[in-house]
């Protein structure tokens, strides 16, 4: 049964998309959120998959409970996020959305960034905060009602722990965050790299904290334990297709709809 609350919200959501009839739904980000590796290799054939946008039933992701919940309304939906994206890149992904507006968007950005940064860490963070809050505040200009998730980045520590013992070839060979996964790292880089991205986390905490009327920052999606199940087996690292449901759960739980 649906809360009196979350009608509240739904229909103040519903409201604002207007005469047309459509809620429009974006989301921007990186190789998560694109689907990358969910089951076959790449993005495209993946994209169904996603916790954010994807339309399989094999998912509840956002796209598919929001089309539950919303059923007067169409849910317009449009995936741009990108395999290898860091937050540099996400005025671009917007740049390729042509909706009159955006109602729902998520964000989830930041694994590339902390995997690329090197030399001054703290200009780098900043940059990192900084190109998250132009898409914000972006946003929100353009429609003061938006509502926006932003996840934390996973924990990649984590998913280096539970996959050194069958992965590392594979992490080798693929070149995947060598920062992190490469087999010639120390423990000691290894923690500093996992320091970096609670710091990522805690900047993007920060934005979400500026726009609570807008934003919601789901930092449990850092603290969550997968195991190996929920990792892709084409590469030990991306999500699976159940890694992908986690993600749909949780960001969903602790998100603006969940009853």
């Amino acid at each position: 049964m649906i809360s009196v609350v979350l009608l509240a919200v739904l229909c103040l959501a519903a409201s604002n998309a207007g005469a047309d009839n459509s809620f429009y739904f974006v989301s921007i980000g990186d190789s998560i959120t694109s689907g990358f590796n969910t089951k076959y290799i790449g993005d495209i054939a993946n994209r169904k998959y996603s916790w954010s946008t994807g339309n399989s039933r094999r998912v509840a992701s956002h796209f598919n409970k929001l089309k539950d919940l919303l059923l007067t309304k169409v849910v317009d939906r449009k995936n741009v996020a990108k395999s290898r994206s860091t937050s540099f890149d996400l005025v671009k992904q917007l740049d390729k959305v042509s909706f009159p507006r955006i109602d729902y968007l998520t964000i989830l950005i930041g694994a590339n960034d902390v995997c690329d940064w090197r030399g001054d860490y703290h200009r780098d963070l900043a940059r990192f905060k900084d190109n998250v809050s132009a898409i914000i505040t972006a946003v929100i200009d353009q429609n003061e009602r938006v509502k926006i998730i932003i996840p934390a980045v996973p924990d990649m520590y984590h998913l280096y722990e539970i996959g050194k013992e069958r992965c590392q070839f594979k992490w080798n060979v693929l070149g995947i965050c060598p920062r992190l996964l490469n087999s010639r790292r120390t423990t000691a880089e290894r923690q500093d790299f996992r320091e970096r991205l609670v710091d990522a986390n805690q900047a993007l905490a920060e934005l979400a904290a500026a726009h609570r009327d807008n934003i919601r920052y789901i930092g449990e999606l850092f603290d969550f334990r997968f195991t190996i199940e929920h990792t892709s087996s084409i590469d030990c690292f991306h999500p699976s297709v159940a890694g992908q449901g986690v993600l749909a759960d949780i960001t969903w739980k602790h998100g603006w709809f969940s009853d």
